[in-house]
């Protein structure tokens, strides 16, 4: 696919995983509302009620989705503490890094290449390149990465890195993780965000061939990742595409269509319309709206 398709695609996942979230957070700050409105003290009694009278003033339904959806509202309060502080682990841990005075052939790049300034070599013997950061966002690429790597191929991951900054991938990716993370139970948003990770890499692969105007180095780049993976398997928390789906990457950069798999399945979209449907129907039929 090419560059015009896939940030099509991308924008349309983006967009579907942002408004699956704020529709179900609005959806269930209603049950919740309706379920403190109706004297949450007495749960224990209206429990017991429940089993004596069914279908008196809505108990039932308080008692069967309201108890419920308060406990997976507290669960996604929890994952989500605790994604901003693994985010916020990252990104101290960065600041603890020292970047490697760059070698002469990652400067004949820097230099031919406007944005690239922003270059860190970190000294680490472990394969990983990305880039990280809201505001002014930095280009990060390991040693022993670096090492491996040709002057083509460097390139070709330097602008695969570029492209990222470029489309402000930084930024949306990480609002897209914390919605994974934090909408676990649901799994048509869970397909979205892995479509839409996917999406943002090939993406970023077809900008660095056009800029490139050929696409061996970056092919055979990825080639080196998957081998030095198989010795190497440690990157940081965070890092995207060094994954199973490198090779949905290699069809890519060799022309081939991307796998059937990536476009959202219609399954998806069903669970994904029952689930609003129950929750709308219980908001708006017991008059908490």
């Amino acid at each position: 696919m090419d560059e015009k398709t896939l940030l099509k695609l991308g924008n349309q996942a983006f967009a579907r995983i942002v408004m699956s979230f704020l529709l179900l957070v609005f959806i269930m700050s209603g049950l919740i509302i309706h379920v403190f409105l109706n004297d949450p003290i007495n749960l224990l009694q209206r429990w017991i009620r429940f089993c004596t009278t069914i279908g008196t003033h809505g108990i039932w339904w308080s008692i069967l989705l309201g108890i419920p959806v308060c406990g997976i509202c507290g669960i996604m309060t929890i994952r989500l503490i605790s994604v901003i502080v693994k985010e916020y682990r990252f990104y101290s841990s960065l600041q603890n890094y020292e970047c490697m005075e760059m070698p002469l052939h990652a400067k004949t790049i820097v230099r031919s290449h406007q944005g690239l300034h922003s270059l860190c070599i970190i000294n680490d013997d472990a394969v990983f390149a990305f880039c990280y950061g809201f505001i002014r966002p930095n280009i990060y690429i390991s040693k022993g990465f670096l090492n491996h790597l040709s002057q083509a191929e460097l390139e070709a991951v330097l602008l695969h890195e570029q492209a990222h900054i470029k489309y402000h991938d930084t930024w949306k990716v990480f609002v897209a993780k914390i919605i994974m993370h934090v909408l676990f139970f649901v799994p048509t948003v869970q397909q979205l965000g892995s479509n839409y990770l996917m999406y943002k890499e090939l993406l970023a692969d077809q900008y660095a061939i056009r800029i490139m105007k050929r696409m061996e180095p970056l092919g055979s780049a990825l080639v080196k990742i998957i081998h030095m993976n198989q010795t190497n398997r440690q990157r940081p928390y965070g890092v995207n595409g060094f994954d199973d789906r490198i090779n949905i990457r290699i069809r890519n950069v060799l022309g081939h269509e991307a796998e059937e798999s990536l476009f959202f399945a219609k399954r998806h979209k069903t669970y994904l319309l029952l689930i609003l449907v129950v929750l709308f129907f219980y908001v708006f039929g017991t008059g908490c709206v």
